[in-house]
């Protein structure tokens, strides 16, 4: 798997990472900068601590994270992040999950995923 990124992480829970940062003209008050959110990173166990972190994290400026959980599910994270500058503590949060033709075939066809080791 192949993550680009100008900032990048893994943990012991199988999550593995990258950012990719604007740089902004603009960048919000009492928000976090992407690097303490890329930090934070490190500590998600699963796909819905991830999203509540995101969430919870009001961000400073836009960013996005490539990601994937390499001990569970088969397939990329991306999320595109800016904060929500009309709306205190609130972001922008764009996600979309990332899947192979074989996994998207099976979907289609109603059969559980197969290992990707037999492709």
């Amino acid at each position: 798997m192949l993550l680009l990124g100008g900032g990048f992480g893994a943990n012991k829970h199988g999550f593995a990472y990258s950012l990719n940062g604007l740089y902004p003209n603009y960048v919000a008050h009492c928000r976090l900068p992407r690097q303490i959110v890329n930090r934070a990173l490190l500590s998600v166990r699963s796909e819905e601590d991830l999203d509540n972190l995101l969430r919870k994290s009001p961000v400073a400026f836009g960013f996005c994270i490539n990601g994937a959980f390499l001990r569970q599910e088969n397939y990329l994270l991306n999320y595109e992040i800016g904060p929500n500058l009309k709306i205190d503590n609130e972001n922008y949060i764009s996600k979309c999950v990332i899947i192979n033709d074989c996994q998207k075939e099976n979907k289609k066809n109603g059969k559980k995923k197969e290992n990707s080791s037999k492709e």
